[in-house]
């Protein structure tokens, strides 16, 4: 269906153009005529050989002339008016042209970051359900694999946490899988891992100390980790990464984050975290962005579900011991 804007401001420009081509090509007929013709026939009967009787043809040819010329200078007063009042019109229908074209504008663009948000919404759910599925079916594996079902449940929801995120062609981007190894010094290290440059996912990761690091601050503070860019001196210290674990190229690949803590139900301690990166500056934001979306809330909801399959996963490995209570098998 074609747009209404476009013909109202054709029909308004057309106003607008008429109107001033119409006092245009008035006045010049009257200029030309009346008081160019009405001086010329003036002028000649001054200089011709006019009879003058019986009757005075040289003044009634030089009054005709001046009284043209009058006529004219008084309609051209009158054209000057309407010529004002028709550019005033000119000026007035670009005047509703621009806010027209301005509305359009501004409608079109919260059009564009609804169809954004609604596109990022619909994605969120697609890859809430295919992670969902890859937690059921953790249930069927035997023998439990804590490391294959985390691995399975990133890969089945990749594709829409890439759109839920708002990662694009060109970001270099991490969406990964940290868990906690209990001991005197906890450690937490990456189980699952997808990339931008999928052959750097083979690489060896690093490991991460409570306190070190975005991942090391979330898993010790227990709560999330949201940076829009790392850069900014204001949050730098939230990264507190040890000098020996800090790379040249960290600065730039990991510019904003998301950080989410994993919870388990019931538990008293933090199973490990779930991080998603970019080199885009503003990527990740504590509040929601321009078109209305918060990218850091999926993240909860994957942080949730990598907890509930880890909780499955517990109940899954805990045998009763003889004569007492459940032990981990693991």
């Amino acid at each position: 269906m074609p747009s209404q804007t476009p013909t109202l401001n054709q029909r308004i420009a057309q106003q607008a153009t008429s109107a001033v081509a119409w006092v245009r090509d008035v006045s010049m007929f009257v200029k030309l005529v009346l008081v160019a013709g009405g001086a010329f026939v003036s002028g000649m009967a001054k200089v011709l050989p006019l009879p003058t009787a019986p009757i005075d043809v040289k003044d009634m040819v030089e009054g005709g002339g001046l009284a043209a010329v009058f006529i004219g200078g008084v309609a051209l007063a009158f054209m000057d008016k309407n010529l004002a009042g028709s550019l005033k019109v000119a000026a007035d229908a670009a005047a509703e042209l621009q806010g027209l074209q301005a509305t359009a504008a501004s409608l079109g663009e919260n059009l564009a970051r609804a169809d954004a948000r609604d596109a990022q919404l619909r994605a969120l759910r697609s890859a809430a359900t295919a992670m969902r599925d890859g937690v059921e079916r953790s249930l069927q594996r035997r023998p439990p694999d804590e490391v294959a079902t985390m691995t399975e449940i990133l890969d089945l929801g990749l594709d829409q946490l890439q759109i839920a995120l708002g990662l694009v062609v060109g970001d270099i981007w991490t969406i990964s899988i940290y868990r906690a190894e209990p001991g005197l010094k906890p450690v937490l290290r990456r189980v699952a891992s997808r990339r931008s440059n999928r052959i750097e996912e083979g690489q060896p990761s690093r490991e991460w100390r409570p306190g070190e690091g975005h991942i090391g601050m979330t898993y010790l503070r227990a709560d999330e980790t949201i940076l829009e860019d790392v850069a900014d001196p204001a949050i730098r210290h939230f990264t507190n990464t040890p000098a020996e674990k800090d790379l040249p190229s960290d600065a730039f690949r990991y510019r904003s984050i998301a950080a989410i803590p994993v919870i388990q139900e019931g538990a008293d301690e933090v199973w490990g975290v779930v991080i998603a990166t970019s080199s885009r500056a503003g990527q990740f934001s504590p509040v929601a962005h321009s078109d209305g979306f918060e990218r850091a809330q999926t993240m909860r909801i994957f942080a949730g579900l990598v907890a509930l399959a880890a909780s499955i996963h517990h109940i899954l490995t805990v045998r009763p011991r003889a004569g007492g209570g459940p032990t981990l098998s693991v």
